[in-house]
């Protein structure tokens, strides 16, 4: 339901490449937010006027809805950063 009621709908606003995807991120957002508001009721998020809210989450909730969307560079296959356990971890 919340995807049929969302994300489709959300998904005819950003044209362009991976519109589906980008409305699926804008609705993430979204839910964290409002869970942790709402439901977890962490601070400072919790007591924060809406309009705040709005300022500080409208930059990376709107990156998501433009068109044009920088791409993730992609590693190249078999490229593996070694790092050395810690010595708590054990070998």
């Amino acid at each position: 339901m919340l995807e049929r009621e969302l994300i489709t709908r959300l998904t005819a606003r950003p044209d362009g490449v991976d519109a589906r995807k980008r409305a699926a991120a804008f609705c993430t957002q979204v839910a964290g937010v409002v869970v942790t508001r709402y439901l977890l009721r962490l601070e400072p998020v919790a007591s924060m006027p809406p309009d705040e809210i709005v300022r500080l989450f409208t930059p990376s909730s709107a990156t998501p809805c433009s068109r044009t969307v920088r791409p993730i560079p992609r590693r190249r296959a078999g490229w593996v950063v070694a790092r050395p356990l810690p010595s708590w971890a054990g070998r």
